[in-house]
């Protein structure tokens, strides 16, 4: 685990990686799903992983501490079922319905236990709370970029997906 300036994590389908989006800027962007990031990462960034507090609850606090997280809580059997659904393309495969439940229970003990700002996922469709949480964090965006980025859905920062289509031609 490699501490970042700030820590957004859930459970698997919870949005992060919409979050992340929302919350990368050029100056200091947000990192969903690290794995495929190479570390170490030697710039300022905010870290969005789903998994941190569910896999690595001990680790994860110890490097966060006294920096800002975010929990999105979200029902644990909304999320399983989007993640079953979701399959393998999502990169992680899970059958077994009592791991699910593990992580669920480590997530809610870490949150306890960092003293995190929690949001709903079903909270983060108002750009308003968006915006108070990017604040939260240190981020600043302005509540259209909020409702821009939700109407369409974008899960990656508008200049990171430029260059990497840029790099796709």
């Amino acid at each position: 685990m490699i501490a970042a300036d700030y820590l957004v994590t859930g459970l698997p389908r919870c949005r992060s990686a919409w979050l992340a989006a929302v919350l990368s800027t050029p100056e200091i962007p947000c990192v969903h799903a690290p794995d495929d990031v190479e570390w170490p990462i030697v710039y300022r960034h905010g870290l969005s992983d789903p998994c941190a507090a569910s896999l690595h609850p001990r680790a994860t606090l110890d490097a966060m501490a006294g920096k800002p997280v975010v929990v999105i809580v979200r029902n644990e059997e909304e999320a399983w079922q989007s993640f079953r659904a979701l399959g393998r393309r999502g990169g992680l495969t899970i059958k077994d319905r009592g791991l699910w439940g593990r992580w669920a229970k480590n997530l809610h003990q870490f949150a306890a236990a960092s003293r995190a700002h929690i949001v709903s996922y079903n909270d983060l469709s108002d750009a308003k709370i968006v915006q108070d949480l990017a604040a939260h964090l240190g981020v600043s965006v302005s509540l259209s970029y909020v409702k821009h980025m939700d109407l369409l859905k974008i899960e990656q920062h508008p200049k990171c997906l430029q260059f990497a289509l840029s790099r796709s031609k």
